[in-house]
């Protein structure tokens, strides 16, 4: 009866020394995010876990804080504006990321009831609005007030 407990317990201690490995490899991972060019931090830059549904937004000083799956996980960061960085977390626990911004200019784009069109391809008549057109019209906000 002493010989069956034995293996028994042996899996047992297995089973929890694996737990403890499977945990150890999952780190914490921290950083900063900057502008290239002026060195301000960047707030809400999405950064996440190449290939996973793990990620987060950075803080208003450009911090971030993001727990990965292993050291040969990939973050990848990615903001409007500015070119999307990925790089292997390896053994690198903090991480500073400074952005390049890209220039890019935007061909008018017609939005429709199904989908959207350049203007060039819309048949029919077409209205164009400025920022100056609309930029005295007043907005209601979440309670319903209107904004002037």
């Amino acid at each position: 009866m002493n010989c069956l407990r034995t293996p028994k317990l042996l899996l047992l201690l297995l089973a929890l020394c694996s737990t403890f490995f499977v945990q150890a490899q999952e780190r914490t991972v921290t950083g900063k995010v900057t502008d290239q060019q002026t060195g301000k931090p960047l707030e809400g830059v999405s950064v996440k876990i190449k290939n996973t549904t793990q990620g987060t937004v950075t803080n208003a000083e450009g911090q971030f804080s993001l727990k990965a799956p292993s050291t040969e996980s990939v973050i990848s960061i990615s903001y409007v504006g500015y070119l999307v960085y990925e790089t292997k977390i390896g053994t690198t626990p903090v991480f500073t990321i400074q952005l390049s911004s890209v220039e890019r200019t935007l061909d008018d784009v017609v939005v429709v009831g199904y989908g959207t069109k350049k203007r060039v391809n819309i048949q029919g008549s077409v209205a164009t609005l400025k920022a100056a057109d609309i930029e005295d019209i007043p907005v209601a906000n979440q309670i319903g007030r209107a904004h002037v």
